[in-house]
């Protein structure tokens, strides 16, 4: 039986279902889905973003919708200087995984699979998100996908 999207409670789930939509697909040119996916999953947590990870997400929109790369580069430099590193102890998971998302966000060279979106929504779901609250996200990422 085909797995819903629309009853998906958990990133397992989801990845089962879109790697469905995926099968018999090229999608290794495709790498600006997981940013654009990432973005979307960064602004349902604005409210608990800071302000220089706003302007992150702001300069990985403009990267994405506008080619414009400098205040993106920026971000990258000071997000490089942090993620994948170790965090002060009293960082919570939840805040290391926002940097991430924002770091996925501003990446350039994701090539689109059911892996990099299990990743993706794995660190969302680290972030604060439910899986349930990724739903539309992801569906608006296939959609766009499967219409190219």
């Amino acid at each position: 039986m085909k797995t819903s999207l629309g009853n998906a409670d958990t990133v397992e789930k989801i990845v089962s279902f879109v790697e469905e939509e995926f099968r018999g697909l090229d999608l290794s040119s495709d790498v600006k889905s997981i940013p654009y996916l990432a973005c979307e999953l960064c602004e349902m947590l604005s409210e608990d973003l800071t302000e220089g990870q706003i302007k992150a997400l702001h300069a990985a929109r403009r990267f994405l919708d506008q080619g414009v790369k400098e205040d993106a580069d920026a971000h990258v430099t000071d997000l490089a200087q942090r993620v994948g590193k170790p965090y002060p102890p009293a960082t919570t998971q939840a805040a290391v995984a926002k940097e991430r998302l924002l770091w996925i966000g501003l990446n350039r060279i994701a090539e689109l699979s059911g892996y990099a979106v299990e990743f993706t929504l794995s660190v969302a779901q680290k972030a604060g998100l439910a899986p349930i609250q990724m739903v539309p996200a992801v569906q608006r990422m296939l959609k766009s996908v499967l219409r190219e």
